[in-house]
């Protein structure tokens, strides 16, 4: 059986592979990677941010490891307005110390190792070390990012004086360095730690924060079984009805599609969609045990946590994710569209997820549908995608057939090139292939 990763950089691809060639298996390599993740993907992976990770068993158990972000018991703080302008659209999000959730990653990470893992802690984090330890050239696609959020990195002098150094951007072809973020994994080379209760951070939040295994969301389809992100979380459910309504579609048209994520979202308006965007997602199998992991830091807070290099999630400044206000309670989950998950078909298994706030649910319908219907992994991930936005634009790339974007509802917006904006999903198979998303660089790599 052969070993494979998808990700969103090389970077991130590389440690995974480096701990897989070391005996590790496939949660061993997640979780090396996400602990790279703050440098191999800037702006996107962070352990002040939040997530979930999908782990199947080489005996088929398969649980859903649930450490996204949770309300906080400290609020009141003051938060900033940023807009963020896409090609085609655009958003406005709040940040500052006020934004802050309490983070999970860190400890989904650790639980993930000491539950499935199998190499000792300390070549996860050597791993982690070696692919960050003297920083990260810039890709193209990870300029792109980092200028969309320009303004919320530059928010604290800790955090321009890693994304914007001497008052300038990093461009493709810089080198990346996080120098306090590597001395911080080094301090927890010999035992796992936890994210100290400085700045934003409350020592009895942090104390307080659990870990939670849920048992997954199971839909059975015509040839196939997809398992996903059960409640509270949205996307899942969401998801999920989704591709019932589609089952008996032989070829879907950009308008089936649509069609059935609008029903889908007015079946789960109970819980209205929420909006993560600076989230990425990691696919590893070692031919055996298979992980789908996806992590989000929000929109970035701007905030480093002291001393750390730490990047802090704007979770409770998402307004989408509080649509009735801050009336949760405190240590309570935010609700995410986030959705790691995996298609079981003929005897093959693909793990897959998305980045891509609310437009997860969009591009995992669409790459789901094509998966189930043989379109093959790499194919059904670079298939044009459609999306209801919030403000109820029909938002459309380039590639369906002329007809179909007729047959669209007003108002639409027809993208000139795939985007970003689109999600980023990257999966792998346990027959040994990978795919990645070219949207935001995706890699792949085998072992």
């Amino acid at each position: 059986m052969q070993s494979a990763v998808a990700a969103g950089s090389r970077g991130t691809v590389d440690v995974a592979l480096q701990i897989l060639t070391q005996g590790g298996n496939a949660v061993d390599a997640a979780v090396a990677a996400g602990l790279a993740m703050p440098v191999t993907e800037p702006g996107l992976g962070s352990l002040g941010g939040g997530g979930f990770m999908m782990v199947r068993q080489p005996d088929g158990e398969t649980r859903l490891l649930d450490f996204f972000a949770a309300v906080p018991s400290r609020r009141g703080e003051q938060m900033t307005v940023v807009t963020v302008e896409f090609p085609g659209a655009r958003q406005d999000f709040e940040v500052g110390a006020g934004s802050v959730a309490v983070p999970g990653v860190l400890a989904g990470l650790v639980h993930a190792h000491t539950t499935f893992g199998r190499l000792p802690w300390s070549r996860i984090v050597d791993a982690a070390l070696a692919g960050i330890r003297d920083g990260c050239v810039l890709t193209a696609k990870q300029e792109e990012l980092l200028g969309l959020v320009d303004a919320v990195l530059r928010l604290t002098p800790e955090s321009a004086a890693v994304f914007a150094p001497g008052g300038r951007q990093l461009r493709e072809g810089d080198l990346l360095v996080n120098e306090d973020y590597v001395a911080f994994l080094e301090g927890m080379r010999d035992a796992p730690g936890q994210l100290p209760a400085i700045g934003p951070l409350v020592g009895e939040d942090l104390a307080a924060y659990r870990v939670f295994e849920r048992e997954p969301l199971r839909v059975a389809l015509p040839g196939a079984t997809v398992v996903t992100n059960p409640p509270p979380s949205l996307g899942g459910s969401i998801i999920a009805y989704a591709l019932a309504e589609l089952a008996h579609v032989d070829h879907p048209t950009a308008a089936d599609l649509l069609a059935a994520l609008r029903d889908a979202t007015e079946h789960n308006k109970a819980t209205p969609p929420v909006s993560v965007r600076g989230t990425t997602h990691i696919s590893v199998t070692d031919g055996r045990q298979v992980v789908a992991m996806t992590v989000s830091n929000g929109s970035n807070s701007g905030v480093m946590l002291p001393g750390t290099g730490v990047q802090l999630n704007n979770m409770m400044g998402e307004s989408d994710l509080h649509p009735d206000g801050h009336t949760v309670v405190p240590g309570e989950r935010i609700r995410s569209m986030m959705a790691p998950s995996l298609v079981e078909r003929g005897g093959v298994v693909t793990a897959l997820g998305s980045g891509g706030s609310e437009r997860i649910r969009s591009a995992l319908v669409r790459v789901i549908s094509g998966l189930i219907r043989d379109s093959g992994v790499q194919r059904a991930i670079d298939a044009p995608r459609v999306h209801l936005d919030n403000e109820g634009v029909v938002q459309v790339e380039p590639g369906f057939p002329r007809e179909q974007v007729e047959q669209l509802p007003l108002p639409l917006s027809q993208w000139h090139a795939r985007d970003f904006y689109f999600g980023g999903v990257h999966a792998v198979t346990t027959a040994g292939e990978a795919a990645a998303d070219a949207r935001r660089g995706g890699h792949t790599g085998r072992a």
